[in-house]
């Protein structure tokens, strides 16, 4: 919706001076999501890969829990709401290069499956009120393509406005990955035997905080969130 205001006013020459003020109302439901409402409804959006980042962590001994992280992430979001984010198999750190070698070539046999990729299509109108809240919880279901095979699963998240043109997309609370789920189960018995440990726990808990970044954006302003009640 457009609002015209003209003021005019009159000068000596006896001529008139038009100022129009355009003002813009747009639709947040129209928008892609998490949808700013102060973007335009073609925005896309690329995952920033220096500000983002995606831990897991895992139980040996059936108690000792190492956090491992993937460092090379890349991601986009659609103005359609359609979402992607690869993760790169041969850049998980676990902290020791050792663990690091058994992790993506025994484990995850990235000379097989190099990557991993979640998709998403999202509900702008779940995020309807982002633009006056600031910040939204809401259930995301997913579909994790990882060692060739495909896998529904959701995760409940916090999609914080950062800026304008900058959001924060976060894991309220870890999401559980079975191993089996995804024919990876016999690799953890060469990690057993390959590391000589015991009882590695076949489920993996996966936080991440995804931060997306509006194409062709300026820098931006970081405004402050309010905590959530």
């Amino acid at each position: 919706m457009f609002e015209v205001v003209g003021v005019w006013w009159k000068t000596r020459a006896r001529g008139w001076l038009v100022i129009n003020a355009l003002g813009l109302v747009v639709a947040l439901l129209v928008l892609i999501w998490p949808g700013l409402g102060t973007a335009k409804a073609e925005t896309n959006w690329t995952l920033d890969s220096t500000a983002s980042v995606l831990t897991y962590q895992s139980v040996k001994k059936n108690t000792i829990v190492e956090t491992n992280k993937i460092r090379n992430i890349s991601g986009s979001l659609t103005s359609a709401g359609d979402a992607k984010v690869t993760f790169d198999l041969n850049s998980v750190d676990t902290g020791v290069d050792l663990r690091n070698v058994r992790m993506r070539f025994l484990f995850f046999e990235t000379f097989k499956f190099p990557s991993a990729e979640l998709t998403a299509k999202v509900d702008p109108a779940a995020f309807a009120d982002l633009a006056t809240k600031r910040r939204v919880k809401a259930v995301l279901p997913f579909r994790l393509s990882l060692h060739g095979v495909d896998k529904d699963l959701q995760a409940n998240i916090v999609v914080t406005m950062i800026s304008d043109t900058m959001v924060s997309v976060a894991s309220e609370a870890p999401v559980a990955v079975h191993v089996e789920d995804f024919g990876l189960l016999p690799n953890v018995d060469k990690l057993q035997q390959a590391a000589n440990v015991t009882n590695i726990v076949p489920t993996a808990s996966v936080s991440f905080d995804f931060v997306f970044v509006a194409d062709g954006s300026k820098p931006a302003v970081v405004q402050p969130v309010a905590a959530s009640t």
